[in-house]
C-alpha cells in the first residue's frame, strides 16, 4: 500500500511541475509579482530579522521589510523593461505566478539578485527550472554568483545541489561587516 501512495504523489508532483509556465515578467505582472515578494518575504525573513537584533532598524522588522520591498519593486520595474540588464522570469501556475526569478548580466557572469518560490509549490523544481531557463536564454556565460542569508539554509542546500559553491564577498559588493549574507558563486566547466 505504501508503494501505491508514494507512485501517487509523484505522479502529482510531475502532472503539477509540467502545468507550470517559465516566460518573461511584463508590466501587468508587477503588482501580482510585489504581493508574492511580500508574502514569501514576510513569511520567511521576519523570525530572521528579529535574530539580528544588531541590523539598522531590526527593533521594527515591518519597517526593515518595507524598505527591503520598496528596493524590490524598483528593481522588478527595471527587470521587466530590460533596464540596466535586469530581466525577470516568471512562473505561472494556471494564470498564477507562483515564483520568479530577478537577475542581472555583466560580461560572462549572471547575477542573481533575488529568486523566489511560493511556498506551497517548493520542492517541485520550479527554482531549477527558473535557473535553468534564466542559463539557457544567454550564449558566452561562464558563470553565476548571488548573495543568500546565511540563516536561509533551505536555498543554501538547494544552490549547493545546482553547483554552487561559496567563496569570499567579492570587493566590489559593499555590504555592513555584520551583515548576515554569504556570496555563492557557480562556474560553468567551459
Amino acid at each position: 500500500m505504501m508503494k501505491k501512495s508514494i507512485l501517487l504523489a509523484i505522479c502529482v508532483i510531475q502532472t503539477l511541475n509540467s502545468n507550470i509556465i517559465i516566460r518573461p515578467a511584463l508590466e501587468p505582472d508587477l503588482l501580482e509579482i510585489i504581493n508574492l515578494d511580500r508574502k514569501v518575504s514576510w513569511e520567511y525573513f521576519k523570525p530572521i530579522f528579529l535574530q539580528y537584533t544588531g541590523l539598522p532598524l531590526a527593533e521594527n522588522p515591518e519597517e526593515l521589510l518595507e524598505k527591503d520591498l520598496e528596493f524590490d519593486k524598483e528593481m522588478f520595474i527595471q527587470s521587466i523593461h530590460n533596464q540596466n540588464n535586469r530581466y525577470l522570469n516568471i512562473a505561472i501556475n494556471s494564470d498564477k505566478i507562483v515564483g520568479f526569478i530577478a537577475f542581472r548580466v555583466e560580461k560572462s557572469t549572471i547575477y542573481i539578485e533575488l529568486i523566489l518560490v511560493d511556498k506551497d509549490y517548493r520542492y517541485k523544481k520550479i527554482g531549477q527550472r527558473l535557473i535553468d531557463t534564466m542559463i539557457s536564454n544567454f550564449k558566452n556565460i561562464d558563470s553565476i554568483g548571488l548573495i543568500v542569508l546565511d540563516k536561509n539554509i533551505s536555498a543554501i542546500k538547494f544552490y549547493q545541489t545546482y553547483g554552487f559553491k561559496q567563496q569570499e564577498m567579492p570587493k566590489d559588493i559593499n555590504l555592513p561587516k555584520d551583515y548576515p549574507h554569504i556570496y555563492l558563486f557557480y562556474r560553468f566547466d567551459v
